[in-house]
């Protein structure tokens, strides 16, 4: 079936929809021509899955405990799993995420006394990051300064106070800010200097429509809303990234393209728990009225930059009008140009749109994609300045397997 490992983890070849979950990541990696998308998506995907995994290993714990002749119930503690409006038992690894993306942002985090203060980011990533957009520089930019001089600021009252070492830097202390409270700072900086309602998060974030673990739109919806607020703060980021997700979910489980659009219109129009703008909302709507329209052919658009909704619409033009994936995604990327917007959910969607049909053409088109193929890693040292090599086996790094592994181990979920 051409899928690379997927034999290897289940051991049978994949199901449709398992297949269709892969291509999503694929299709993703395909229609990314730049590379900051597709290492975004991969390292949210790790954390989701890292995060559903130890759920998963706690709730064995948790029952193999109640059915010993020792166990017990904590009776009182029987209703905090669930939120009301979700079935999620636990909101997204949002800190974790974070963690995961300023490991990506090495600058400054050698600094020991920044590492003391936040300990999450002992992982060094071997590649630094690049085309993670305007707005990811922006906050994460800004966190880092944050971070770093605060850092220096508490090393400094260390030196003369060492007795207040303990109480300072511990990493629980009541001192002590978390990634999250550095970067909703940064995220509200970023927004006050450009209120950007860019795209960035549903090229990253529509891969919580791969999870098979979040079974309602309320689950996708909750996750897609956490991750894109680190960075993207508008409402049509919001809706955007939310949009995307309930469409790719809808075409992962065997529904046509306007049927998976229909379903995300109606859950923005029905959904009270967020305040939802009004132009994904039109953007929706026009696309299901002039798809179905016999009179008026759906409009070409003419849309090529960032701004979410358009592209989005863009996106679901191609999707619409070609019959392949191959067709569309070329489309896509010859209307698009360089700047690569609306060829990354073309992409995304596109792999679950277009099922098995799809491998062959993914595969070519990755084949040709040097995003995919190679890493760009930037090594640090002490006594030099960072060099780079291309090199995509350099310690054993390989962009292209984790985002193999990782789609295959989400899709291993699916029954």
């Amino acid at each position: 079936i051409g899928i690379g490992a997927a034999s290897a983890i289940t051991h049978h070849p994949f199901s449709a929809k398992q297949i269709r979950i892969v291509n999503v990541f694929r299709g993703l990696c395909a229609g990314d021509r730049n590379g900051g998308p597709q290492r975004m998506a991969l390292r949210i995907a790790e954390v989701a899955l890292q995060q559903h995994q130890q759920l998963q290993q706690k709730a064995e714990t948790t029952k193999s405990n109640i059915n010993s002749p020792r166990g017990g119930r904590d009776n009182n503690n029987d209703h905090v799993l669930k939120s009301p409006r979700s079935s999620v038992i636990v909101p997204f690894a949002r800190e974790e995420l974070i963690g995961a993306y300023m490991s990506w942002s090495v600058g400054g985090m050698d600094d020991q006394s920044v590492r003391n203060r936040y300990p999450f980011l002992l992982k060094f990533e071997p590649e630094a990051a690049f085309d993670a957009g305007a707005v990811y520089d922006t906050v994460f930019g800004a966190a880092q300064e944050e971070m770093y001089r605060e850092s220096k600021e508490e090393a400094a009252a260390l030196s003369h106070h060492p007795h207040l070492s303990t109480k300072i830097i511990a990493p629980h202390s009541s001192n002590a800010k978390t990634l999250s409270e550095t970067v909703n700072r940064a995220a509200k900086y970023a927004f006050d200097k450009n209120p950007s309602a860019g795209v960035s998060p549903s090229h990253r974030n529509v891969v919580f429509a791969c999870c098979p673990w979040l079974t309602t739109f309320d689950d996708i919806a909750t996750y897609s809303a956490a991750e894109t607020t680190i960075t993207h703060l508008h409402s049509q980021s919001i809706d955007t990234a939310i949009a995307t997700n309930l469409i790719a979910r809808g075409l992962i489980d065997g529904s046509t393209l306007i049927d998976s659009v229909k379903a995300a219109l109606k859950y923005l129009v029905e959904d009270n728990s967020i305040p939802h703008g009004p132009l994904v909302v039109k953007v929706l709507s026009s696309f299901i009225s002039e798809s179905e329209s016999t009179n008026t052919p759906l409009q070409r658009p003419n849309h090529t930059g960032g701004h979410s909704p358009y592209t989005l619409a863009a996106a679901l033009y191609f999707l619409h009008t070609y019959d392949t994936f191959n067709d569309a995604l070329v489309a896509s990327l010859k209307f698009a140009g360089p700047s690569n917007y609306c060829p990354v959910l073309v992409g995304s969607l596109g792999g679950a749109l277009f099922e098995e049909s799809a491998d062959g053409d993914i595969e070519q088109l990755l084949e040709a994609n040097p995003m995919y193929l190679k890493d760009r890693v930037l090594r640090r040292s002490r006594s030099m300045s960072y060099s780079s090599s291309d090199n995509g086996n350099d310690n054993g790094y390989s962009h292209k397997q984790r985002v193999l592994n990782v789609a295959n181990s989400i899709a291993a979920y699916c029954v």
